[in-house]
């Protein structure tokens, strides 16, 4: 029996539905221009977008074999001058990333993925600096795994 990856084969499969993303699903906006695995607040090209492993919930009553429940956070920026438009674009990129994962949900993330969803959508305040603003909305995701 191979080792368990655990969650380490979740994030980049989240993380490569994201960078094939093509522009039929990306519309009207700007694709992501940065992909990490952390956020720290600061980047140099936007919209930056990261894909952050959360927890790994494992069952004790499995034997000889891992069943984990994975949770990720799904964190981008959106930013611009009018407050309703960073708001509007907020809600059409949790849709449009959204609806990619939810079509890219037929290629698991790993062999013995059983089950993928999306947990919630968090959209968090709407920040102002020196007249711009920006939104840095979460989105939840959870994938059960058996290794």
């Amino acid at each position: 029996m191979a080792e368990p990856q655990f969650i380490a084969p979740v994030v980049a499969w989240v993380l490569t539905v994201l960078q094939d993303m093509t522009a039929e699903q990306w519309g009207e906006l700007t694709p992501f221009a940065e992909f990490h695995q952390s956020f720290t607040g600061v980047s140099m090209n936007w919209p930056p977008v990261a894909v952050m492993p959360r927890t790994s919930a494992f069952d004790p009553d499995i034997v000889g074999a891992s069943h984990s429940n994975n949770r990720l956070t799904l964190k981008f920026g959106v930013n611009g001058a009018d407050p309703d438009q960073v708001t509007a674009d907020a809600m059409s990129y949790m849709a449009a990333v959204s609806r990619a994962i939810w079509a890219a949900d037929r290629l698991a993330p790993c062999p013995n993925s059983k089950r993928l969803f999306i947990s919630d959508h968090d959209y968090g305040p709407l920040y102002e600096h020196q007249g711009s603003f920006a939104y840095f909305p979460e989105m939840h995701l959870e994938v059960e795994v058996y290794e």
